[in-house]
């Protein structure tokens, strides 16, 4: 997985663990990529076969109160409120304490989850690297040939969704080829879109241009499309 987002030109943390005091026989080992907002968590799944690639599974949604956000979404069924702790191997930054709830109506292709921390927690991480691919943050999704879920337009009500986007497939394919199983693909703003071109010219990794956007197609250890958008133009 760490290797799919190095070869797209990201810097990718150390390891860290995942723990839950709720199940404590239970644990998730995981490398991370920090933004300016957002961070994605690189998580192997022993399951999957290597050649199917990296692909996103999950998305989580920050809410300043756990709790109010539940009470917005008091007609969804979730799961238990989850506390998590995360801890670095190398003790790159202090312990994040986290909270964690699963939405189980289906709002998107992925699983959605509501996730909140105490603010100062922001301030004790990690400092967000440069990335050589100049990325800032992310953006969001894009599917193909899919349209949302039937919970989706009353989600929005609560949640943010403007970062899903729904591509008809021939339009999918043509930004971003055709993948193997679900077409989904990652969505970030970067300051530099020749810097994003350096890192994937340097990965050899194969890729095309637009006025404001470089689009990455599924390929080798990478299993979901990628669009580079230049900051400004999203």
């Amino acid at each position: 997985m760490a290797t799919a987002f190095e070869a797209l030109g990201f810097s990718v943390s150390g390891l860290c663990r995942y723990q839950s005091p709720d199940y404590p026989l239970e644990s998730w080992t995981c490398r991370a990529v920090f933004l300016e907002r957002g961070w994605l968590d690189l998580q192997s799944d022993p399951d999957r076969p290597s050649s199917h690639g990296a692909v996103p599974h999950s998305c989580l949604f920050r809410a300043p109160s756990l709790i109010d956000a539940a009470s917005e979404l008091s007609t969804f069924r979730t799961g238990p409120v989850v506390r998590l702790v995360r801890d670095w191997e190398n003790q790159e930054a202090p312990p994040l304490d986290l909270r964690w709830v699963s939405v189980l109506e289906r709002v998107a292709p992925l699983v959605l989850a509501l996730v909140d921390y105490p603010a100062a927690d922001d301030e004790q991480g990690l400092s967000k690297p440069r990335h050589p691919n100049s990325a800032t943050r992310i953006l969001g999704l894009a599917f193909g040939d899919v349209t949302p879920g039937p919970a989706a337009d009353v989600a929005a009500l609560s949640l943010s969704l403007s970062g899903f986007r729904y591509l008809p497939r021939r339009v999918f394919e043509e930004r971003f080829g055709a993948v193997e199983g679900g077409m989904v693909a990652l969505r970030f703003e970067v300051a530099s879109l020749e810097d994003a071109a350096c890192s994937m010219r340097k990965s050899g990794l194969s890729f095309s241009v637009s006025d404001h956007a470089i689009m990455v197609p599924a390929q080798g250890v990478l299993g979901c499309g990628v669009e580079f958008t230049l900051a400004g133009e999203a």
